[in-house]
Order: C-alpha cells, then structure tokens, then sequence
C-alpha cells in the first residue's frame, strides 16, 4: 500500500469514529505494521497545521478535533444550532 493508500486510509477511519484509536488498531484493521501507521499518523498530523481541524493523539488513541484557533466559530455554530432547533 502506498503512502497515499495508507493516509487515505487512516483518515476515512478516523472520520467515523467516535473515540480515539489506536495504533495497533489501525495497524490491524489495515494489516500494516505499527510503524507504518505512526509515520503516517504524523505525516497527516503535520499536513493539516493550517486547516480547520487537527489530529491529535489523545487517551492513547487519535482523533479529529476542531482546531482550537477556530473555537469560537465552532461555538457559535453549537449554540446557534441549538437555539434554532
């Protein structure tokens, strides 16, 4: 698997999951070794310093999250959501 396969990949998992995961998860669900998983997990992580979202590691797994520089805009948008329902 290239390193574009693998990246791809990893981000399309990390999308639907609602807790952070693992290396070795991702490792095995990908049938990759752990090393190739973590190369990859800080190549996304530095590709994505100046988007709106950020991978972080976090209780021993990763996950997206809103880029804290965008707090009060995803704020805005939870409150307002919820007023409007």
């Amino acid at each position: 698997m290239s390193n574009v396969e693998v990246d791809r990949s990893i981000e399309a998992i990390l999308m639907v999951v609602d807790e952070p995961v693992t290396e070795l998860t991702l490792a095995t669900v990908l049938e990759l070794t752990v090393d190739v998983v973590t190369e990859s997990l800080t190549r996304l992580q530095n590709s994505y310093e100046d988007r709106g979202f950020a991978l972080k590691a976090i209780n021993g797994g990763w996950r997206f999250y809103s880029h804290p520089d965008c707090a009060s805009a995803v704020e805005k948008f939870v409150l307002d959501g919820q007023q409007n329902r």
